[in-house]
């Protein structure tokens, strides 16, 4: 199952995160618009628990993230 979440930064849409169930995982694919000055993580979060998926690279234009995380760690409920 593939879902589409948008991203945001200080409460501005800023990308969007491609998320695919696979088996015991989660396949993240997120892309970005940000200031290159920064560094930015991206947070995932399921019900009451937020996790750290990593750092966004940045590439020519944007900022890009592709990670796998297991399902087990986020538990159960709706990603945000």
């Amino acid at each position: 199952m593939e879902r589409q979440y948008s991203v945001g930064r200080n409460g501005q849409h800023c990308g969007k995160a491609t998320v695919i169930r696979q088996g015991l995982y989660y396949q993240i694919h997120c892309t970005c618009m940000l200031p290159k000055e920064d560094i930015f993580r991206l947070q995932v979060q399921c019900g009451n628990k937020k996790e750290n998926l990593g750092v966004l690279v940045p590439t020519a234009d944007r900022f890009g993230l592709d990670t796998r995380i297991a399902a087990k760690q986020l538990g159960e409920g709706e990603l945000t």
